[in-house]
């Protein structure tokens, strides 16, 4: 699951935001822990009681909710955000949202529709563009990622198009990463791939340069070359630690799950 719906940006971001994340192996187990039985493999929504966390007493733990299919993370997106709606007692929004909410101006709509999009609610977002300055550069990079995350690839690319000879140099990264991801989901490998090779050429942000080596991999491993594929992802690995880059997480994980050794430079302690 870490290499699928719990590496999703949206998904991690609702989980880092509002709840606290616990992966408990009971794979080896051979007793019954907290109430799972061995062998299970599934994610829980759980509330350990104050008193459960005093030494020398049993926990005392509250199954809320089970997530259903852990395998869609739009679903597992839906079923997080589903939660926090039915149990408003345990939803402590960002205090930044809160805020962003009750001011009127385009600079703070722009950035509540940020925040919206790191969790996936693209519908609101969009509608918050919309009421702000919708010509700005960097409202356009923003309508393009929410309408890609919608599978909407034409909007997003005509949102694109309108910076396509006054781009920023501050947005230029994340223009042609957009672009990328555009291709990419399409399946139109030739193409994400010129991209890629050009932008990896180039110093970006780490948080851009591991997600373009994730991509790089799989584009390698779509055309069957695997080798080429664990050589860019461990590239990716070393220079962007999985510490500190979602996408050399799951570049690590995706390696294990394939039963890839990884080369003996790549710090595999993670």
């Amino acid at each position: 699951m870490r290499t699928g719906p719990f590496s999703d940006a949206a998904v991690v971001n609702i989980i880092n935001r509002y709840f606290v994340a616990y992966h408990m192996d009971n794979t080896t187990w051979s007793e019954p822990r907290y109430g799972f039985v061995p062998g299970q493999e599934h994610a829980y929504i759980i509330m350990e009681t104050p008193e459960g966390i005093e030494p020398g007493v049993e926990k005392d733990l509250v199954i809320l909710d089970r997530l259903g299919i852990v395998l869609d993370p739009k679903k597992v997106r839906l079923e997080l955000l589903g939660f926090l709606d039915k149990h408003p007692e345990l939803y402590h929004p960002l205090e930044e949202m809160v805020r962003l909410r009750s001011e009127d101006n385009p600079q703070s709509r722009l950035r509540l529709a940020e925040l919206l999009l790191d969790e996936g609610q693209t519908a609101e977002a969009l509608a918050l563009i919309d009421r702000s300055d919708s010509l700005s550069a960097a409202s356009a990079v923003m309508k393009a990622r929410a309408h890609r995350m919608d599978a909407d690839y034409t909007e997003a690319a005509a949102a694109l198009d309108t910076l396509a000879h006054n781009t920023p140099d501050k947005l230029a990264g994340d223009v042609k990463m957009e672009r990328i991801r555009i291709a990419f989901e399409q399946n139109q490998d030739d193409e994400a791939a010129a991209l890629l090779d050009t932008f990896l050429d180039r110093n970006v942000l780490p948080a851009l340069g591991a997600e373009a080596h994730w991509l790089r991999g799989w584009l390698h491993y779509r055309a069957g070359h695997e080798e080429r594929a664990i050589d860019t992802w461990s590239q990716g690995i070393e220079r962007y630690p999985p510490a500190k880059a979602l996408f050399s997480q799951k570049a690590y994980f995706t390696s294990i799950r394939l039963n890839w050794e990884l080369p003996d430079n790549v710090d595999q302690t993670y």
